[in-house]
């Protein structure tokens, strides 16, 4: 049985990030193994963060964030009780910046869960959209994205991604966060289903974990020719 908890489900899916889950349910169905999704919101506890193999996050506005963010602080030490027990983390878009020392705002600095070194920087005059084509050290296909922030994270020696190549305006030439079994992104879209090469991947670590010997290769030819188009247009503006 793999145990997913989808974190602050109805109010961190801007972009249709829930497809995530969505997309990973079905994937690890389609490898024999039973899944079992919980769903968890401001409205409840989270004493049980190390009974899960997987724990997602999705991204939504500031506002949202610093709301999840002050419910998440009382938990911090169960969730980082799960990290080094390596669980599989995905948080994507704003969610990851939670993980930092802070966040520094406009109205003021919120103190971060402290998983990971980094700090983030917010302000309120320009926002950061771009479609992107990154790569990442762990696989050789590179992943495509888009990112809508108003955001830097800094101090950050660890990111999953390196942006190669960009379609509008981004502060950064890195993305995201990985250490351990965390992932973080800026990436929105959602990221396992616009990138199936890297969903291959993500999979794979939720196996290792779970110390699965056999992974099938299942191909997905929607998503993949989706991946091949965007890859493609994309590439030509770049």
């Amino acid at each position: 049985m793999i145990r997913i908890l989808h974190l602050y489900y109805d109010i961190m899916n801007l972009y249709g990030d829930n497809g995530n889950v969505r997309f990973l349910e079905k994937a690890l169905k389609d490898q024999k193994q039973e899944v079992e999704i919980t769903r968890k919101t401001l409205t409840d506890t989270l004493d049980d963060l190390d009974q899960y193999d997987v724990i997602y996050c999705g991204s939504s506005t500031e506002r949202r964030r610093t709301a999840c963010l002050k419910h998440l602080l009382p938990y911090r030490d169960l969730l980082k009780k799960a990290y080094e027990n390596d669980r599989v983390f995905l948080f994507t878009g704003n969610s990851y910046e939670m993980m930092g020392k802070t966040i520094e705002t406009p109205e003021g600095v919120l103190e971060g869960i402290g998983l990971f070194d980094f700090r983030t920087i917010e302000q309120s005059e320009t926002r950061y959209t771009s479609d992107v084509i990154v790569s990442c050290a762990e696989i050789k296909e590179k992943s495509v994205g888009f990112i809508n922030k108003c955001s830097k994270v800094i101090d950050n020696d660890h990111p999953l991604f390196k942006v190669v190549g960009k379609v509008g305006n981004t502060n950064s030439e890195q993305d995201g966060i990985h250490l351990r079994n965390f992932f973080g992104t800026q990436l929105i879209g959602p990221l396992l289903i616009k990138n199936p090469y890297f969903a291959r991947y993500f999979i794979k670590t939720v196996f290792k974990l779970k110390g699965i010997p056999v992974y099938r290769d299942i191909e997905y030819p929607h998503m993949l020719k989706a991946y091949n188009t965007t890859m493609t247009e994309l590439s030509k503006d770049i």
